[in-house]
């Protein structure tokens, strides 16, 4: 009969493998209870205007969670600070905005976006951690929160701890309909209630909840530089068209350099109050000397007048938008037939790209916009003519 040693090393696997899910299954609610300790430790902050600047990962999305959630009248993040303004600012701003760029950008009825490098004096840093035993399960979320030489650290994240059988699991999991393919490894989680699935909610910890009547940025911060650009715009147009009025050639065919006449197009509304008779001159005067360029710049602008001002300018416009001189600037209608211009507009329907060729048997009635005046000719109610009666 024979007799072999018995293998008391292998009495290390059980002994490690039940040490190690008790590990799991009693740290988890030790590391959490921990966890939430010292976020209960962390004093409450109420920047005011000071301003927010978050750092770190994913900060474009925490700023505007901070912004919507949060009563804080400036969060900066990427170089972009986001200001809640009142309701008279934000109006301004719209208004503005459709006369010149201002470089504002209007989001959730209150909030104005703009590129903005001033210091903020509170940051908040977020940052990824993972923990060797992952006793609360996925990676959580930290956040460092400095004001001056306080500084702070809240840890968020939804915990799921171990519970159940000590059953060890093993499988991949394959992301076929997206997100990240990836081993399970472990043993059995359940998530836990009282977290929150948005690791920014820890958040609202520190800063104050948002409330019916918010703080807002000081109205004079954001209206004064934009009356003063509109200033400044106004008088570098009206400049403009006293440089062009100056000229003895709009065509500019001599060695002269012609102005930039992109600012025409660049400004509407009350910056451009009182010019009308003036860019239907200078439109008049640019056919006469054959200036196609400050012929069509200028009656682009025209389109941008106060309305007011535009429709009293009627008789002025009607040989404008008319013209063949500017006929290049004509779009046809898909129902335009060319039996009644005898295959005159072939150069204009390769531009219109609408179909239209000698020998067309469409319906006759075809009608044709002018797009030199913005969109369409008939955009400010002007009635719209055939090509065949143009001028």
């Amino acid at each position: 009969m024979a007799a072999g040693r018995s293998a008391q090393g292998w009495v290390v696997v059980p002994v490690a493998y039940a040490a190690f899910y008790l590990v799991l299954r009693l740290g988890g609610p030790l590391a959490l209870r921990r966890t939430e300790r010292k976020n209960a430790e962390v004093e409450p902050l109420d920047p005011g205007h000071r301003g927010v600047e978050v750092t770190g990962r994913r900060t474009e999305e925490t700023a505007q969670w901070l912004v919507e959630h949060c009563d804080l009248p400036r969060v900066s993040a990427g170089g972009r600070s986001r200001l809640r303004v009142d309701a008279a600012t934000y109006a301004r701003v719209g208004e503005v905005a459709e006369q010149i760029d201002t470089g504002y950008t209007r989001v959730n009825g209150d909030v104005l976006v703009v590129h903005d490098l001033q210091p903020a004096a509170v940051r908040v840093h977020a940052l990824r951690r993972r923990g060797w035993w992952r006793l609360l399960g996925d990676d959580r979320a930290e956040w460092d929160i400095t004001d001056g030489d306080r500084t702070g650290r809240l840890v968020s994240g939804k915990a799921h701890l171990v519970s159940g059988l000590p059953v060890l699991v093993c499988f991949r999991f394959c992301a076929v309909f997206g997100g990240t393919s990836r081993w399970m490894i472990g043993f059995p989680r359940k998530p836990v209630g009282g977290s929150s699935t948005d690791e920014r909610q820890v958040l609202t910890r520190v800063f104050p909840p948002l409330t019916a009547s918010p703080h807002v940025v000081d109205p004079v911060e954001v209206l004064v530089p934009l009356e003063n650009a509109l200033v400044e715009r106004r008088r570098r147009y009206l400049s403009l068209l006293e440089e062009l009025a100056a000229e003895p050639d709009l065509s500019f065919r001599d060695a002269r350099r012609a102005p930039d006449l992109a600012l025409l197009t660049r400004v509407a509304g009350e910056v451009m109050a009182g010019s009308g008779e003036r860019l239907c001159d200078l439109v008049d005067r640019a056919k006469e000397e054959h200036g196609l360029q400050v012929a069509i710049a200028c009656a682009r602008a025209l389109a941008r007048l106060p309305l007011g001002e535009f429709r009293s300018l009627t008789q002025r416009l009607l040989p404008i938008v008319g013209s063949r001189i500017l006929s290049l600037q004509w779009t046809l209608t898909p129902s335009w037939t060319c039996v009644r211009c005898r295959g005159a507009c072939r150069a204009s329907a390769t531009r219109a790209d609408s179909g239209c060729c000698p020998g067309s048997r469409t319906s006759s009635r075809g009608w044709a916009s002018s797009t030199i005046l913005g969109s369409s000719g008939s955009s400010r109610g002007w009635p719209r003519r055939p090509v065949g009666s143009t001028r």
